[in-house]
């Protein structure tokens, strides 16, 4: 599972690699995405890949819930999201996403490289309004410690092949995941005596 993600200005440079030329240069300010917020997704739109801003989140089917993630193994299955999986993929770049512990600390998922990680996504239109949403698997040995999912991630060589070929988007989806470092950040708290 995928609950929430974070961005920095660096990520932005490493974006600008493979988006297409004529976009004008990408600014990232450092913060972390949250169910709900805008988050930028790449999409391919004809032979380019074009980055836009919209919202995280499928909406359920009361109006209040949100649908951030999508498990991947029976996406294509699921009404709600296997049209989109044919033909809307998505990347969301992200520095480094977050799972909790059972004592409810926060865990830091990065890169050992500290590159950027992009995660599988898909987006539609709900009530004028264009969203997205994760698409997670197990989780391998890096993060199986802390939650049993984790976000589908496409690696650099692969980009191409998850938003322009559906031929390829099966093998994508199965493969093994990347490892990942992890890193706990304790809540620090004041005892009153």
């Amino acid at each position: 599972m995928c609950g929430r993600y974070h961005i920095d200005p660096e990520l932005a440079l490493e974006v600008q690699e493979i988006i297409s030329d004529n976009i004008k240069k990408l600014r990232f300010e450092e913060k972390d995405i949250f169910p709900g917020s805008k988050g930028l997704i790449l999409i391919p739109e004809k032979s380019e890949i074009i980055p836009r801003q919209i919202t995280w989140g499928f909406p359920g089917k009361e109006k209040k819930n949100l649908i951030i993630n999508a498990r991947s193994e029976s996406a294509h299955q699921r009404p709600m999201f296997s049209d989109s999986l044919s033909h809307r993929r998505c990347l969301i770049p992200a520095r480094c996403f977050y799972e909790w512990d059972s004592h409810k600390d926060k865990v830091t998922f990065s890169r050992k490289d500290s590159s950027a990680i992009f995660l599988a996504g898909i987006f539609n239109r709900f009530d004028n309004e264009d969203r997205f949403t994760i698409l997670t698997t197990a989780a391998n040995a890096s993060v199986s410690g802390f939650h049993d999912r984790m976000p589908v991630v496409i690696e650099k060589p692969e980009i191409n092949d998850w938003l322009f070929s559906n031929e390829k988007t099966p093998e994508l989806l199965k493969r093994e995941m990347p490892m990942f470092s992890s890193k706990k950040d304790f809540e620090q708290m004041t005892l009153d005596l």
